[in-house]
């Protein structure tokens, strides 16, 4: 179901041959059972977002909050509220527009390098030395 194009018009076919089995039945609901709630196309339990709609539905999400705001992050989140049709592509390119939110991001956390304890000799090496005994 990820891999189909989702447009407003492959939609709207989908939901009318569900509600009155006639027409061209669309190649995805051979293989996933296709359900209409509320006048939104449901496969397998997955909302399916179209084509056209994918950046108004991810600004929708986004500011509301309390969700990743990485790639990845993003991708697998909608995944797991169970909702098909946003490519990892379309969620990158919409967050890469977001300025706002890319220039507060908390910067990288760094790690702090400790000094080591010398505890016994042979443990400290150094190249090219020059002692004087004169100084």
């Amino acid at each position: 179901m990820f891999r189909y194009n989702f447009t407003t018009a492959v939609v709207k076919n989908a939901l009318k041959y569900l509600k009155t089995k006639e027409g061209k039945k669309p190649s995805f609901l051979n293989k996933f059972a296709g359900t209409n709630k509320q006048g939104e196309l449901y496969l397998d339990g997955f909302r399916i977002i179209q084509r056209e709609n994918i950046e108004k539905f991810l600004r929708k999400a986004v500011m509301g909050g309390k969700i990743p705001l990485t790639r990845d992050g993003l991708f697998y989140f909608l995944k797991t509220q169970k909702i098909a049709g946003v490519p990892r592509v379309k969620v990158d390119n919409f967050l890469k527009k977001q300025r706002i939110i890319r220039e507060t991001d908390n910067s990288q956390p760094s790690t702090k390098k400790k000094s080591r304890r010398i505890n016994k000799k042979g443990t400290l090496s150094f190249d090219s030395i020059e002692i004087n005994w004169k100084d």
